[in-house]
């Protein structure tokens, strides 16, 4: 009896042992919780490491295939330049142009961003430098004209960089500096019958100097003549009058402005038009007779001051002059015009696309940047999807990124002065209540 029971216990303990060493093994089988793998990293950028930029650039940040990433956001120095949401090919994107940072060294950081806010920052030291583009031109005296008596030498200055000061010069000798100017044309004064400048010709130059040290020289020719003809010639009722401002919308639909003065004195004058030192027209009046040049293009007229020169001299005795400037002020106040060009309203989208637009504005070269914005549907949000800075205005769409359905598009397009034209298609008056862009995947 007590054998039979010693081999039961035996058996039972080696039922136990074996049940023990399954039961451990079922439980070092056991599948762990899969944890969702969270990649931020961005795998590359298209600007290398100490690089030099200028002008409009496009930044590129690579992720992986695998990536978690919602949107980069582009930052210089800690201020955010711009972000993307949209990834095409495994790239975000921003186009930057770096005349907005001075020319010196700066930090560019690409945060990436995933759908739950956590964040990855890249960083790469760059350097900006961009060439100095200064143009000059002496709008009064033009080459060749003769002048007498106090003179107002003005030149027209535009430049990408800070202009620092403008030097006058009556051939080599330097009348002066100014560093201020009203919109952007410099003023100096010259007597020219202050005893140092005997009736002849003289060079008058200028030399634009801007914030980096780059300067742009600008000359003409001219005749001094203070011996007056027998008959001084004298100006009255000259339109429009000085130091008033336009709105650019006065002049549109063809409207022209209208530049007048009677003159008085000799027999027979001719009366020259110049619009900042470019010669429109020349007119012959007798004396007590009225000129007038009717400006046609001063509705495409840049936003800021303008000189307008009326000169007139003497038919008989071409150095009896009398010349008048009128400096104005233009406000551009006209929005451009902006439309959709593709895809085009009704149209059924898929894969990636670039879309492109059309706008025109009164002054050329003018548009700064044009927003892109997309309704989703069921929605009345508008989605800004980024900007386009230069020309051609277009945005890459990468329809997969988006439900299929319907879509409303804006465009908002800027120029210079912050001017708005906006395409909108909730107000197409060919389909008003539909949306007219299909994303069909």
């Amino acid at each position: 009896m007590k054998q039979k029971m010693r081999v039961y216990l035996f058996l039972t303990g080696i039922s136990f042992v074996f049940l023990f060493l399954i039961g451990c093994k079922s439980k070092s089988t056991d599948t762990a919780p899969v944890v969702p793998v969270t990649t931020l990293t961005i795998e590359s950028v298209n600007i290398q490491a100490n690089a030099t930029v200028g002008g409009v650039i496009k930044i590129e940040a690579t992720v992986p295939s695998t990536s978690t990433v919602e949107k980069v956001e582009f930052y210089v120095d800690g201020t955010k330049i711009g972000e993307d949401d949209i990834k095409i090919n495994n790239i975000f994107a921003y186009t930057w142009d770096t005349m907005t940072v001075s020319d010196a060294q700066h930090t560019l950081i690409l945060k990436s961003i995933d759908a739950q806010g956590k964040s990855e920052s890249k960083s790469i030291g760059i350097t900006v430098y961009n060439p100095s583009v200064i143009t000059s031109e002496i709008v009064y005296p033009v080459d060749q004209f003769v002048v007498n008596g106090q003179v107002n030498l003005s030149a027209k200055i535009t430049a990408n960089k800070t202009i620092s000061k403008v030097e006058f010069y009556i051939n080599n000798t330097l009348l002066g500096e100014k560093t201020t100017a009203t919109g952007n044309i410099y003023n100096y004064e010259w007597n020219t019958t202050s005893g140092s400048y005997p009736d002849a010709f003289y060079t008058v130059r200028t030399i634009a100097t801007d914030s980096s040290g780059s300067t742009k020289v600008s000359s003409s020719y001219v005749k001094v003549s203070n011996a007056v003809g027998t008959t001084a010639i004298t100006f009255s009722a000259l339109t429009p009058a000085a130091d008033q401002t336009f709105n650019s919308s006065v002049y549109a639909n063809n409207t022209p402005m209208p530049i007048s003065v009677t003159a008085s004195g000799p027999s027979a004058m001719v009366i020259q038009c110049l619009i900042d030192g470019t010669l429109k027209e020349a007119g012959s009046v007798v004396s007590g007779g009225t000129y007038t040049y009717n400006w046609e293009d001063a509705y495409k007229a840049a936003h800021g001051m303008h000189v307008i020169t009326l000169r007139a001299y003497d038919i008989s005795d071409p150095n009896n002059v009398k010349t008048e400037n009128i400096f104005l002020t233009i406000n551009d106040d006209v929005a451009p015009i902006v439309s959709l060009y593709s895809p085009a309203a009704g149209s059924t989208i898929s894969g990636n696309i670039v879309a492109s637009s059309l706008v025109t504005d009164n002054i050329e070269n003018d548009i700064t940047r044009i927003k892109l914005y997309m309704m989703a549907p069921g929605t009345t949000t508008w989605v800004d999807k980024g900007d386009a800075i230069y020309a051609p205005f277009q945005w890459e769409v990468k329809t997969t990124d988006y439900p299929n359905g319907d879509y409303h598009v804006k465009l908002v397009a800027y120029d210079k002065q912050n001017n708005q034209g906006v395409y909108d298609t909730t107000n197409l008056s060919i389909a008003p209540t539909s949306r007219p862009i299909t994303i069909s995947n």
